[in-house]
């Protein structure tokens, strides 16, 4: 039995130059990597005030949001229906290699406005869940940089 989510075992999102991967932001698996590294960072760094915004990536379907966002803590919204204003949590690169994933979340920070955090996750019978975190303490387009190889 194949376990929920896996229907792409090989995910590369964004692509990564010449490979062979699934680059589909809408697929089954990628939407469930996604609600579990967001959940797991926004238990971690709550948004102040509980309202926040989250952004996925590009080629998202509407369909897709609302499904993400109907798996999150109450006050998620997309960040066009505030313009922009509100803390926003940013899915940046989603891995899925078999029953393993890493999905790279950007999240608001007080003291030096974004940090990333990678989301190391694995799926049995009962779905995806993350196995650790690394919260990156470098500038987030070095941390994106270092990240853009093929997952551990």
């Amino acid at each position: 039995m194949i376990p929920v989510g896996c229907s792409a075992p090989l995910v590369n999102i964004p692509p990564l130059p010449g490979d062979v991967a699934s680059h589909n932001p809408n697929s089954a698996g990628v939407l469930a990597v996604e609600v579990t590294a967001l959940n797991y960072v926004l238990r971690r760094w709550a948004p102040e005030g509980g309202v926040y915004a989250i952004e996925l990536p590009s080629g998202t379907t509407e369909k897709s949001y609302r499904r993400v966002i109907g798996q999150l803590p109450e006050g998620a919204s997309t960040p066009e229906q505030y313009g922009g204003e509100l803390p926003t949590y940013r899915v940046a690169q989603v891995y899925m290699r078999g029953a393993h994933a890493r999905v790279d979340v950007i999240k608001p920070d007080d003291l030096v406005g974004e940090q990333l955090v990678s989301v190391f996750e694995t799926v049995d019978i009962s779905g995806w869940y993350a196995r650790r975190a690394k919260l990156w303490n470098i500038p987030v387009e070095d941390a994106l940089r270092a990240t853009r190889t093929e997952p551990q």
